[in-house]
């Protein structure tokens, strides 16, 4: 008799459709500039009718938007809302409501709160600079670990056997000429962050912008998340980022101590 193709329990209670719109959201996070229907539909290589009417059903549950002028879909603050229940950062933004805006008045430029997510960052929350040059970043952006402050900032603080285990599992792909191309440098840079207190991040991702970030920790010291400042080269420039790092650091503690954290005397 011929052998029975094993079918795993995963594959034996699937539901196709409920798998194509996990696909489609995605595909859609990955586009900031949002897709549309078409253009889902050739991604995914699915039928034009299925894919309108995922698209359809999770409009209607406000878990995308539409902009009706180009008619590109976009994930919904309603998926991100989700997410930080899930994985209770609820409680991040409910306690850092008052502090971005005082780090943001205090520093002069966009101050934003983030934290890892599998295996990138994520933004949470931000309160844009008053200048008018300025960094703006939108919520739910995610970020690449081995160019973004906020990023060392937590895996600086965090267990060392799982910032190893991250570290390692990263890459390193080149985005500008500062990027950090390789995992030694990197290891040395969490090092650096780890004796000086703050992370910074030059140009890395983008050019001409300069980001500096400190980790927030919970109630079992346990490095959470990160807050930072963004702004361009010319504002942050070398000769203030130890001014900056103490500030930002400051309210990191601040947002810390509500989450249940205790300084000890030895550092963070």
């Amino acid at each position: 008799m011929p052998k029975t193709k094993e079918v795993s329990p995963g594959e034996r209670y699937s539901v196709p459709n409920l798998e194509r719109a996990l696909q489609i959201l995605e595909t859609i996070a990955d586009r900031p500039d949002g897709m549309t229907m078409s253009e889902t539909a050739t991604a995914l290589k699915i039928p034009r009718n299925s894919a309108f009417r995922i698209l359809s059903t999770l409009l209607a549950h406000q878990y995308v938007l539409r902009d009706e002028a180009t008619q590109r879909f976009r994930l919904s603050g309603k998926m991100l809302g989700l997410g930080c229940k899930g994985t209770g950062t609820d409680r991040l933004l409910e306690y850092s409501h008052d502090i971005l805006p005082r780090l943001r008045d205090e520093t002069g430029e966009t101050a934003l709160m983030g934290r890892l997510i599998d295996d990138s960052g994520v933004v949470l929350h931000q309160s844009p600079s008053k200048q008018a040059i300025k960094v703006q970043v939108e919520i739910g952006v995610r970020f690449p670990l081995h160019t973004a402050a906020p990023a060392k900032a937590i895996l600086a603080w965090m267990n060392a056997a799982d910032c190893e285990r991250i570290v390692s599992g990263m890459s390193f792909p080149k985005i500008t000429n500062n990027t950090i191309t390789n995992r030694k440098a990197f290891r040395e840079v969490l090092e650096k962050t780890r004796q000086v207190g703050y992370a910074v991040e030059h140009g890395e991702e983008v050019e001409g912008i300069t980001c500096v970030a400190a980790p927030v920790f919970d109630f079992q010291s346990s490095a959470i998340a990160a807050l930072w400042v963004t702004g361009p080269d010319s504002r942050l420039d070398k000769k203030k980022l130890a001014d900056i790092g103490a500030i930002v650091s400051k309210f990191a503690l601040l947002l810390s101590q509500r989450l249940g954290h205790i300084e000890k005397n030895s550092g963070r």
